[in-house]
């Protein structure tokens, strides 16, 4: 089993879910018009969703869409709202602003098959022990790193354990997939989306190829194990067949899987 850190996966406010962006739910309060005045908020206004700032009393602010934008944006506080976890969905409020359910400092994210709510983050550090900052949140909100750039605003995604080759660990319909790398590294997530694409086929993301292939630099790559004998400090070529090259590290990856390269 890959020594890495495993996903599975949470959701993303404004996208992510199959309800319908304009339903009502009981969780919900009852009347906004406390709350709509027009595009100036306090309904739909920006705000600091990290840091929960920018918000009058009765609103939080999530992730969200503003007129179909990604936007971070206050929304109304939910008579019963969703903990970290809980499946959500995007939520209409009206005037094109949609949110969430999720409990106020929380976000609905999306990394693999399902749509939860889970804590925003820009690296791992701001996640808890065994969580990666890996979940597609469909922020705009970046912030600068002196090594790495611009990060996006993402949410922490709690470690499942799942084999990218074998396929063990995810429920059936689902596919193990390596993610995005957080910095620290990539996480492992069950996905619902599999290709058919093999080894040498053109690719856009891994969920065009086959399940134990991955996208690199636009072709599909067969994942492989490293021999776990170490021979002069280098990792032996491992189940790659010979037409595929030898088994490469993945950046970000674990420490016994690769990819035929």
């Amino acid at each position: 089993m890959p020594r890495t850190l495993a996903i599975l996966v949470l959701a993303v406010a404004g996208c992510g879910g199959s309800a319908s962006p304009d339903t009502r739910d009981a969780a919900a309060p009852a009347d906004f018009s406390a709350f709509e005045v027009a595009d100036a908020g306090p309904l739909g206004q920006s705000c600091d969703v990290v840091k929960q700032k920018g918000c009058p009393t009765g609103l939080h602010c999530t992730v969200g869409t503003l007129a179909g934008e990604g936007a971070d944006i206050c929304v109304p506080d939910p008579i019963t709202a969703i903990p970290v976890g809980g499946h959500c969905n995007p939520f209409g409020y009206g005037k094109g602003v949609v949110g969430d359910l999720c409990e106020a400092g929380l976000v609905c994210a999306s990394a693999g098959a399902d749509s939860l709510c889970a804590k925003p983050c820009f690296v791992r550090k701001d996640c808890a022990a065994g969580e990666a900052c890996v979940g597609d949140t469909g922020s705009p909100t970046t912030r600068s790193d002196p090594t790495f750039g611009d990060l996006p605003l993402s949410a922490c995604v709690a470690s499942v354990d799942c084999d990218p080759i074998t396929q063990g660990g995810c429920d059936d319909g689902l596919v193990c997939r390596y993610t995005r790398s957080d910095v620290e590294g990539r996480a492992l997530v069950c996905k619902a989306k599999a290709g058919n694409r093999i080894a040498g086929a053109d690719c856009d993301s891994s969920d065009d190829c086959a399940a134990g292939f991955m996208c690199t630099l636009n072709f599909c790559r067969r994942l492989c194990y490293f021999d776990p004998v170490r021979d002069g400090g280098s990792n032996t070529r491992y189940v790659c067949p010979s037409d595929e090259g030898q088994c490469s590290p993945i950046s970000g990856g674990g420490e016994d899987v690769g990819r035929c390269l």
